[in-house]
This record gives C-alpha cells, structure tokens and sequence, in this order.
C-alpha cells in the first residue's frame, strides 16, 4: 500500500480537487499526519468544508477520531473519550487564536515528553517543547489563520522497509 506524507501532500494536494464540482478526493492509502495537516490547510485556503472532502470509512474514523471537523469549528462528532489524547496523538489543532494555539502547543508537548521522555535528557526534551511553541506561536501571529498542528506516534512507519 503506498502512502503519502506532508511532502506528497504539499506537492500534489491539488490533483485530488475537482475544481468544477468542488470535492476534494482523499487517495485510499496509509496517510501520515502531515498529509492531514496539509489537507487541512489546504481545504481552508480554498474554502473547502469537511463535508466536501470525499474519504475512505476508514480515514472518516480517523478524522472523526482528530477531530477534523471540530478544527474548522464543526461539531466534535467523535463517540468516545479520547484517552489517549496527549500520550501518543493530540487532535487536529487550528491555529488562529492563542487559546487554540495554547491547547495545541500543551497537548503536542505531552505527546512528546511521552515519546521521546524516557530516552532522551529532560533538559533537551523542555527544549525540543519551547521549539514547538514558537513554531505554534509563530503560525498563529504570522500565518494568516491558515495554520494546522497535529502529533501521532506509531511504533515504526508503515512504509519503512526498515520496520522492526
């Protein structure tokens, strides 16, 4: 199964738009996250609403699951609790205003003192955290609300023919 990243998504998005009937068709392969904060932007800056972003059931649950819809200030339509949210994913963050910006900036630090805590000095994990706040930041003031935050971990990439 090929996947696509934040690089095929920034280089290609637009080939999954039909520009006449305003869909947007997500591929039906493994998606990184990156791909879904590009997504997201993208669909943002053309005027695209979730409801016109044409998924796989199996990506619907995901956005469900990172609160896709919520992020363009649509109703959390996600079932369950999200127990695991700042342990090993935070959900899909809009940054437009410093307390959505504050939330995410907290929720992705969580996650990476989960991730990496353990195995790398605190010292350098507080510095790895205040480097994502001044991107978060940074997006916030400087991006024309066209920002988008999210973090997942998974034990080895799926596409990695290095997978242990």
């Amino acid at each position: 199964m090929a996947e696509h990243g934040l690089l095929e998504a920034v280089n290609g998005i637009d080939k999954f738009f039909d520009h006449d009937t305003g869909f947007l068709s997500v591929p039906d392969r493994f998606l990184a996250p990156g791909f879904w904060v590009a997504l997201a932007a993208y669909a943002r800056r053309h005027n695209i609403a979730p409801d016109r972003i044409l998924v796989h059931k199996k990506h619907k649950d995901y956005l469900s699951a990172i609160a896709f819809a919520h992020a363009f200030g649509q109703p959390d339509d996600y079932p369950y609790d999200r127990k695991n949210k700042g342990l090993t994913y935070s959900t899909l963050a809009h940054l437009d205003r410093p307390e959505t910006t504050e939330d995410a900036t907290s929720t992705i630090n969580s996650c990476l003192r989960n991730f990496v805590g353990k195995d790398l000095p605190p010292a350098f994990v507080g510095l790895l955290c205040e480097v994502v706040g001044d991107l978060h930041d940074n997006v916030c003031a400087h991006g024309k609300f066209s920002g988008f935050s999210l973090a997942q971990k998974w034990e080895t990439s799926p596409w990695n023919p290095l997978r242990r």
